[in-house]
């Protein structure tokens, strides 16, 4: 019996070889590149880092967390200017896809995404204290968050069932009206009250799609008007030393917020 084996059959098995070789080498790139982790960030102008008076660049919350995370790549689609109702609807900046809401679940549908972090509400409640607090605005502005967070997380939540997702709490920079006398110390007064009121709505907007929420209201001490500090309240003390808000009427975080608000987020993402 010739037990030599036949000279096509090897051929053919050498070409056979040759070819899934060369299919998983073909496949491999793709397979590495789709599982890249990314970190996407949403919202607002607190979420693209905006600040008065940059001392350098890069410093937003976003940024600084991104640099805690070097295992995650980091998408940012906030908006300067955002509020939830524009988040889910558009109109404030220009995506392909309509609205930040539908650029976000396109970028979940493409990429696997393990963090998601969403900063957005303020701008809802910015336009009801510009002369006082205006209880028909905060009536209007705080349904709004509360039926637009509710949307905007489950569909999120829907999309990346298995991401970390983590919104905040809102500072309060009308707190700043402290500084302008005993009208101005009345109105910061009851803009605590409202900002706690808004919180607790943001809170449990949040917790119904199972996302975490990063307590910024703790970190910038909001309800502490009674320790002093330099002659101040504490709150009214930290809002001047970690947002613009007193010296540049600009409510954006200096660096030293923004740090405040990743530490904030940074146990939570871990």
């Amino acid at each position: 019996m010739n037990c030599t084996p036949d000279h096509g059959v090897l051929t053919g098995m050498t070409r056979l070889l040759a070819i899934v070789a060369a299919f998983a080498l073909l496949t491999a790139v793709p397979a590495q590149a789709h599982d890249k982790q990314h970190f996407l960030a949403l919202g607002d102008s607190i979420a693209t880092g905006r600040q008065a008076v940059p001392v350098t660049p890069n410093q937003g919350y976003v940024a600084q967390l991104a640099r805690k995370l070097p295992n995650l790549t980091l998408t940012n689609l906030a908006c300067d200017g955002e509020t939830t109702t524009t988040m889910r609807t558009g109109g404030t900046c220009s995506y392909p896809e309509g609205d930040q809401l539908d650029a976000a679940l396109k970028f979940i549908g493409h990429n696997k995404v393990q963090l998601i972090t969403i900063t957005v509400a303020g701008n809802d409640i910015a336009p009801c204290g510009t002369q006082g607090i205006d209880p028909a605005c905060i009536q209007r502005a705080t349904a709004a968050i509360d039926a637009n967070l509710r949307h905007i997380t489950a569909k999120l939540r829907k999309a990346a069932p298995k991401a970390t997702i983590v919104g905040m709490t809102l500072y309060d920079p009308f707190l700043a009206a402290w500084l302008t006398g005993p009208d101005g110390q009345e109105f910061a007064r009851q803009s605590v009250v409202v900002t706690q009121s808004i919180n607790d709505v943001i809170e449990n907007a949040y917790r119904a799609s199972k996302v975490k929420v990063a307590d910024v209201e703790g970190a910038f001490v909001t309800t502490d008007l009674t320790t002093i500090v330099n002659g101040l309240p504490l709150a009214v003390a930290r809002i001047c030393q970690w947002t613009t808000t007193c010296t540049a009427a600009d409510i954006h975080p200096t660096t030293e917020g923004y740090t405040a608000i990743q530490k904030a987020y940074l146990p939570l993402v871990r």
